[in-house]
């Protein structure tokens, strides 16, 4: 197992990544790649954030993307916000989620970060990830909430 930072030559994959992931989401908007592309491209090359991958044999299974913000209320204190992760269902025993977690935690020590945020999202009523943040350390402290519009 290796983890390490994104490069644009990754691109390609996570973006075939993230479409797992959309189809695996429960929310209701078409993936595009383009913007996936470009989203990644400005994280990995932009300096607005992060993305680790998680590779096996030299193959990227995993990624966990994300970037450092000021809370609107107090602007001395910055999190480090989890934007998209995602994990093959081959590779989610083995410890690959946990060490992507730990090196965003030790990115976002190094930008100044006080806290990390990592969503949990709703597959087919259950937050089935949930305990595992609960076992490295985090707690719930708000829920979001969608509604189309």
């Amino acid at each position: 197992m290796e983890i390490r930072k994104a490069t644009t030559e990754d691109i390609p994959v996570l973006v075939e990544m993230g479409a797992e992931f959309a189809a695996y989401a429960p929310y209701p908007v078409e993936y595009s790649k383009d913007a996936a592309s470009t989203f990644l491209r400005a994280l990995i090359d932009g300096g607005i954030g992060v993305v680790f991958v998680g590779c096996e044999e030299g193959v990227i299974v995993a990624y966990l993307a994300g970037a450092v913000y000021p809370l609107w209320y107090a602007a001395n204190t910055c999190v480090a916000g989890e934007i998209a992760w995602w994990v093959d269902p081959d590779y989610r025993t083995g410890g690959m989620a946990r060490e992507l977690v730990r090196s965003f935690e030790g990115w976002a020590a190094d930008k100044g970060a006080a806290f990390v945020s990592i969503s949990d999202i709703n597959v087919s009523g259950e937050f089935s990830v949930g305990s595992y943040f609960t076992r490295l350390g985090y707690k719930t402290t708000e829920r979001t909430h969608i509604k189309e519009v």
